[in-house]
């Protein structure tokens, strides 16, 4: 599963900042590093961010979450993310908090499954 959206006003540090992800329904709590990244197994999270020699300064940025190998069905299903053979076009809810910040989107994806084997949306 995967998701992509606006992020305002990032702050110059990040460092130990937190990341709250809820995507449909999976909830994901990630601690960034110095560049904005998380990798944590299979779970990444990173703010896409222009630094400069002088510090980060206050912009727009985009952020990019990644979760891969979970038990997310359940969660899921209501969104239309079903143990099924199909195509579908779906717009699953995302709610980040970072940076003091609640920001929430109705994200549109695209979700491939195959029944009893595995689902990915993009």
């Amino acid at each position: 599963m995967s998701a992509r959206h606006v992020v305002v006003r990032v702050r110059s540090e990040f460092d130990a900042q937190m990341a709250i992800v809820d995507i449909g329904g999976v909830v994901k709590s990630f601690t960034l590093n110095g560049k904005g990244k998380s990798p944590k197994g299979n779970e990444s999270f990173a703010v896409g961010v222009k630094a400069r020699k002088t510090g980060t300064p206050l912009q727009v940025a985009r952020f990019a979450v990644k979760l891969v190998k979970g038990s997310f069905a359940a969660a899921l299903a209501d969104d239309g993310l079903i143990n099924a053979n199909t195509t579908a076009h779906l717009t699953v809810p995302v709610t980040l908090i970072f940076s003091g910040e609640v920001l929430q989107r109705a994200v549109p994806q695209t979700y491939k499954a195959k029944q009893g084997k595995a689902g990915a949306t993009t």
